[in-house]
C-alpha cells in the first residue's frame, strides 16, 4: 500500500516539476523567436492543465502523508455494494470502481481496488483521500 502511495505521489511531484521546467522552456523559446505564437499558446495550455491535475491529485497525496509517515491507516470492515458505472458516448455501460457500505458509520467509500464481489463483507485497510486499500480478507469466507 505505502508503496502505492509513493508511487502516485512521486507521479504527481514529476507533473508538477515538469510542467513548470517545459512552460518555462515554451516561454524562453518564444521570447527567441524560434516559437511561434500559436505553438506557445497551445503549449501553454496543455502544460497548465497538467499542473493543475497535478497539483489536485497532489493535494490528496498530503492529506494522507500524516498517516504513511506514521506508517498507519484506516482499517475497517466495509460490505461491497456495487461497482461505480461510467456511460460511454457508444451507449455501453463500464463499471470501475467498487463502492463500499460501513455500516458503522453509515456512509458509502469508493476505493480503488479489485477482485471483489458485490454482497461480501471484507475487512480492509486503506488511506481515506487517495482511495489506495489492501484487501485483508473476506469476512464472509471466516467461519466462527
Amino acid at each position: 500500500m505505502q508503496n502505492q502511495y509513493w508511487t502516485k505521489f512521486g507521479l504527481c511531484l514529476s507533473a508538477i516539476v515538469l510542467s513548470v521546467i517545459l512552460g518555462v522552456l515554451v516561454m524562453i523559446l518564444f521570447a527567441k523567436r524560434k516559437l511561434s505564437l500559436k505553438y506557445c499558446i497551445s503549449a501553454e495550455l496543455v502544460l497548465t492543465v497538467l499542473l493543475l491535475v497535478g497539483i489536485y491529485r497532489f493535494t490528496f497525496c498530503a492529506k494522507d502523508y500524516e498517516l504513511v509517515k506514521n506508517d498507519a491507516f484506516m482499517e475497517e470492515t466495509l460490505e461491497m455494494m456495487e461497482f461505480t458505472e461510467t456511460y460511454r458516448d457508444d451507449g455501453y455501460i463500464s463499471y470501475s470502481c467498487p463502492k463500499f457500505y460501513n455500516r458503522e458509520k453509515d456512509e458509502y467509500i469508493i476505493l480503488y481496488t479489485t477482485d471483489v464481489e458485490a454482497g461480501k463483507t471484507y475487512r480492509i485497510r486503506y488511506y481515506p483521500s487517495t482511495r489506495i486499500c489492501e484487501i485483508l480478507y473476506c469476512v464472509d469466507d471466516v467461519s466462527p
